[in-house]
């Protein structure tokens, strides 16, 4: 059987165009639409990661951990889950989330916490990053964890890895951008004037 034949007859060309210099299987199939109805809760968060871990102790290498708090607009409350310690490393990916250990009545349908990392050595720990987290805000990245900033703190979320954009960082009112990106030779009307008229 040659290439360009297969059970059910030849393989048809892609169509001449845009499409045409995209990878394999991308026109098909976008693997991540943003929706602005789409909503982040607490309960889809899977993971967390941090890289690139700006280290002012003087050690090479830190222990680290996280802890997740719940807030309000004044507040943030007492810490309700505590992740394991990642022994020597800049670049810690914490173990997934055990929703069994946190408290019987926390609001898993929350969209805004708190996550702090801790480092240090030999059991004695500073706190290394603060950040006031709302997940409807995060930017995809993709379906793997990469590096790209300081201090940068990565989501495991149900459909992939979020993090903050680079240039809002920092910025708790951030206008969220929507945009959906999609390819024009995959774009069809869904009705047309006779449609209209039953």
């Amino acid at each position: 059987m040659s290439a360009s034949a297969s059970v059910g007859g030849p393989v048809p060309q892609p169509p001449p165009g845009p499409a045409a210099s995209l990878p394999p299987g991308s026109a098909a199939r976008a693997l991540h639409v943003e929706l602005p109805s789409q909503q982040r809760r607490l309960r889809h968060l899977r993971n967390i990661a941090a890289r690139n871990i700006v280290n002012r102790n003087g050690h090479q290498l830190l222990d680290t951990y996280f802890t997740l708090h719940l807030c309000n607009t004044e507040k943030i409350y007492k810490e309700f889950y505590r992740s394991e310690v990642i022994k020597n490393s800049l670049n810690p990916t914490w173990r997934s989330l055990d929703f069994g250990i946190m408290p019987d009545r926390l609001d898993t349908s929350v969209s805004c916490f708190v996550v702090k990392i801790w480092g240090g050595k030999e059991n004695i720990y500073q706190l290394l990053i603060e950040w006031k987290v709302y997940l409807d805000g995060l930017k995809y990245l993709g379906q793997q964890i990469h590096a790209r900033n300081q201090n940068e703190i990565i989501f495991g979320l149900n459909d992939g890895y979020y993090g903050a954009p680079f240039e809002h960082k920092g910025y708790s009112n951030a206008q969220k951008n929507i945009l959906l990106q999609v390819d024009q030779n995959c774009v069809r009307n869904s009705y047309d004037v006779f449609s209209l008229l039953r």
